[in-house]
């Protein structure tokens, strides 16, 4: 009965992309590679005796070039990050040899693909005005943890625009090739089932473990930031 095939496939495609809702974007570090491979055990090991922020530490700076006190400010600057929910520790506050930059490094709670620490990016960023006004030093948060954080962020931004730029494309070739509007249109909610289900895979085998060893997937966590893009 082509009335029930074509609920079922409904249902079964839409239940393939579910998975899809808790998609997650990072750039590969250490954790992907394969088990044996003496980054990642290096990689796991400092995570596990010295907290797995040390493997994804951020970095604050800014100018402090018109303080008489740079020390006192760099340490004063310390305390107030300290203060910041999820951070670890912060390790390092110092100004450069010229004293005109003021460098801060901060450990994260966890590590650089957690939910936590990218939270803690964006609260630092949030605070930067305020210690801008009271200490007269707008801070940056970057480091290679804060740029792969980004990236992934814009890169996610962006899937939902250039989606719809492909697929109103594809509608209107289809649509001037078959002279029709329900055929393009049914065309491209197909085509629009399949991606889902497509990213739902992804998600379920990468981030939820489904059949996770029988693929020889190394490690689960986030997927690759271009991978919805070229997909």
């Amino acid at each position: 009965i082509p009335a029930l095939t074509i609920i079922l496939v409904l249902l079964g495609v839409g239940a393939m992309a579910v998975p899809a809702l808790d998609l997650r974007l990072a750039l590969p570090n250490a954790s992907s590679l394969s088990e044996d491979a003496p980054a990642r055990i290096s990689y796991e090991l400092v995570g596990e005796h010295f907290g797995e922020g040390v493997n994804g530490p951020l970095l604050l700076t800014g100018s402090i070039v018109a303080s008489n006190d740079p020390l006192g400010l760099m340490e004063d600057l310390a305390d107030e990050v300290r203060q910041v929910p999820g951070v670890a520790e912060v390790p390092l506050s110092t100004p450069n040899q010229g004293a005109d930059t003021g460098i801060i490094q901060v450990v994260p709670e966890e590590g650089p693909h957690a939910e936590s620490t990218s939270q803690l990016v964006d609260a630092l960023r949030a605070k930067a005005p305020e210690w801008s006004e009271k200490y007269g030093v707008d801070l940056a948060v970057t480091g290679f943890t804060a740029v792969g954080i980004d990236v992934s962020k814009l890169l996610g931004e962006a899937l939902l625009p250039f989606g719809v730029l492909v697929v109103g494309f594809s509608l209107i070739l289809l649509a001037m090739v078959f002279r029709s509007i329900w055929v393009p249109i049914k065309a491209t909610l197909g085509y629009l089932l399949s991606v889902g289900a497509a990213f739902g895979a992804v998600a379920a085998v990468f981030e939820w473990g489904w059949f996770s060893e029988a693929l020889h997937v190394a490690s689960l966590g986030p997927v690759l930031s271009f991978m919805p893009i070229i997909l």
